[in-house]
């Protein structure tokens, strides 16, 4: 909009929530979002004790990583008491932090894919001397009351609950880091038409090799 002349093509934006990243202690190195146009087949998982648990399934989720100052630079170029690696899961609509996992004598380079309701990311324990990689997957516990099976089959379950995303719902995490052996360059995930295939975690390693890993084995 330029001058005094306003149309119905004209805009103003405001400020809506913010997230303070304290510059002393914390630097970003890495954010990611999901996929706008990938396709969730199912909305529940079901454990091996038969325990169902809904998948927090949204589009409006953001991984930020970030690290201490001093850790921003190569690997081992600071102690383990300086270095520090720092994850949250933030909703962009609201602003609310879901998650927040601090990994203590660690850095980066972090690299990361964002699928359905988890996040796989890869960093560098400094205490262990080893890469590492961790999961994050973020569940809906507002619906965990809900454990008819065949409803969720049949597509009735929950049928008459609204859905805004300005909603904030209860959630929780589940969380599980690894060791890996090899260096990476960058992380992706299969996708396909219809979301029904199993996720296999596409690594790239410092080698020039690309690694198919099962996300039922993480």
């Amino acid at each position: 909009c330029s001058g005094e002349t306003a149309d119905e093509y004209c805009f103003t934006t405001r400020e809506l929530w913010t997230v303070v990243f304290p510059s002393e202690s914390e630097k970003i190195i890495s954010t990611l979002t999901r996929k706008p146009n990938e396709v969730v087949h199912t909305q529940a998982k079901v454990n091996t004790d038969q325990d169902l648990l809904y998948k927090y399934v949204s589009r409006n989720l953001l991984f930020v990583a970030t690290v201490s100052p001093k850790g921003a630079g190569e690997i081992g170029s600071v102690t383990t008491e300086e270095s520090s690696l720092v994850v949250y899961l933030i909703d962009t609509i609201t602003g609310r932090i879901l998650h927040r996992l601090s990994h203590q004598g660690c850095q980066g380079p972090v690299h990361a894919v964002f699928s359905e309701n988890w996040v796989v990311y890869h960093y560098f324990n400094l205490r262990a001397h080893k890469y590492e990689v961790t999961v994050v997957e973020i569940y809906d516990q507002s619906r965990a009351e809900n454990k008819n099976v065949w409803k969720l089959i049949l597509g009735k379950h929950n049928l008459t609950a609204p859905i805004t995303s300005y909603s904030r719902p209860e959630v929780f995490t589940k969380s599980q880091s690894y060791f890996f052996a090899q260096s990476v360059k960058t992380i992706a995930v299969t996708s396909t038409a219809k979301g029904i295939t199993s996720k296999q975690l596409l690594i790239g390693t410092i080698g020039d090799q690309i690694l198919a890993l099962d996300k039922r084995f993480v």
